[in-house]
């Protein structure tokens, strides 16, 4: 990506991948190829993320990049992967990429889809350096070092968790009274989150099904 020009050398490049055309004479002078990505990640906190949510994943390049148009990243979310637009960081080395969570997407450790999946989407869609060399769009591979599996923990969870039996007593049977009148039990099972788990359980009582006028939820 870079070389290093020995001072009084003179160097003299031409790659349609990696330089521009180049002759200089060696100072300390830096000839920079085409800018690399060298990193995938997210500002975004990481946690479990619903529909509605907001997800701002990052591109890093090697070196700054100006970005003509929009380019796009497709991430990987279950049955329908999602298309990201480009919306900030033309000038720098990172790029933003915002992920707006859909109903049913779905994924344990948010990923993009390959690594293909950062794309110009027509000629006029541009990622160059301040020499106008093209920007490589390969992306590291997904769960490999420098990638958003690796920098990040994400979780994409769109699905109501599975729905269990409560059931009146503490012995696994559902009794039809308590003798005791201090305190009332309860036990439940079959509950479930696959991707993100049961953070806390909600409880009422009441004198029929889903009434709450002796306890409200809690």
């Amino acid at each position: 990506d870079t070389i290093m020009v020995k001072s009084g050398a003179t160097f003299a490049a031409e790659s349609p991948r990696d330089f521009s055309e180049v002759i200089a004479t060696g100072n300390g002078t830096i000839i920079t190829g085409q800018p690399l990505v060298s990193s995938v990640s997210s500002s975004t906190s990481d946690g479990a993320y619903n529909a509605g949510d907001t997800v701002l994943v990052t591109i890093t390049f090697s070196e700054n990049v100006t970005v003509t148009g929009t380019p796009q990243l497709t991430m990987e979310t279950g049955s329908t992967d999602a298309v990201l637009n480009y919306v900030s960081g033309s000038g720098t080395a990172t790029l933003v990429f915002r992920y707006i969570v859909a109903s049913g997407h779905t994924s344990a450790d948010l990923s993009y889809s390959s690594t293909t999946a950062l794309v110009l989407p027509n000629n006029s869609v541009t990622i160059r350096d301040n020499l106008e060399n093209n920007g490589v769009l390969t992306l590291p591979v997904p769960g490999a070092n420098n990638s958003l599996q690796a920098n990040k923990a994400l979780v994409i969870d769109t699905e109501s968790p599975t729905v269990g039996t409560v059931k009146d007593g503490s012995s696994g049977s559902d009794v039809n009274y308590s003798s005791g009148n201090t305190s009332l039990t309860a036990n439940w099972t079959g509950f479930s989150d696959t991707l993100s788990g049961i953070a806390s359980y909600e409880i009422a009582i009441g004198t029929s099904s889903g009434a709450t006028v002796i306890l409200s939820w809690i």
